[in-house]
């Protein structure tokens, strides 16, 4: 097996989908949950590392691609998560109904079904909800603008990326609006870092800044930030 302390040093590309605050760009560059991550993983090491955002299509085309080294942020769910060798598990996401009001049964699964129900597409949400036909939009933040345009009832999602949902898809809806976010959560998603390799260099630097600060504990202080300086509220 490979350690990154036997090589020597080599420059690695990543690439994440664009979802504010996990990746986004702020005043053009790359900012976000996934980059404090990485900048953790690789603050002590002889290595560096390149991080590209796309968009969700441009994400899926690019996988596979080997000019890239990994994809940060993909779940088991993603319908090309298999081309991975390498998976370093980095923390977990929570997904829930989100909507215009607080009317929503238990189980979810009955509820929904009777509902117009989006998701965002190519990212898996039809095998994580296989009952329910769901309606697909490009991003995650496009799923706030359709509730307020009625064309859907309920989005499945991350509260953390709506409340941080951008001050560009915020002038599209009413100022001070308010959301749904309803708990418990529908699902719980494991997050990884994929790697194209069997027994990448990079597995045991990875492995060990997860050990040290996930992305779940990572996503706190996003939480308070956006929560303090955003105008939409989400009600849990």
């Amino acid at each position: 097996m490979f350690f990154a302390s036997d090589l020597q040093a080599k420059e690695y590309t990543f690439i994440a989908e664009i979802t504010p605050p996990y990746t986004y760009f702020d005043d053009k560059q790359i900012s976000g949950i996934y980059k404090d991550f990485l900048d953790n993983a690789f603050a002590t090491s002889e290595h560096s590392y390149v991080f590209k955002g796309f968009n969700t299509r441009r994400l899926i085309t690019a996988v596979g691609n080997t000019e890239f080294d990994a994809v940060i942020g993909v779940s088991s769910y993603a319908p090309y998560y298999r081309v991975f060798k390498t998976s370093i598990p980095i923390g977990s996401t929570s997904r829930h109904p989100i909507s215009l009001d607080g009317m929503l049964d238990e189980p979810y699964t009955e509820s929904l079904s009777a509902k117009r129900v989006g998701a965002v597409y190519g990212l898996g949400f039809d095998i994580l909800l296989p009952n329910i036909d769901l309606l697909a939009y490009s991003y995650a933040e496009q799923g706030v603008v359709e509730l307020f345009n009625h064309k859907i009832e309920i989005i499945i999602e991350d509260p953390l990326i709506i409340l941080c949902t951008s001050e560009l898809i915020r002038g599209l809806i009413p100022a001070n609006s308010q959301l749904y976010g309803h708990s418990p959560p529908l699902k719980v998603v494991d997050l990884y870092i994929g790697l194209y390799e069997p027994e990448h260099p990079l597995t045991e630097l990875l492995t060990n800044s997860a050990e040290l600060a996930d992305i779940t504990r990572l996503s706190v202080k996003y939480f308070r930030s956006c929560g303090a300086d955003s105008d939409l509220i989400i009600n849990r």
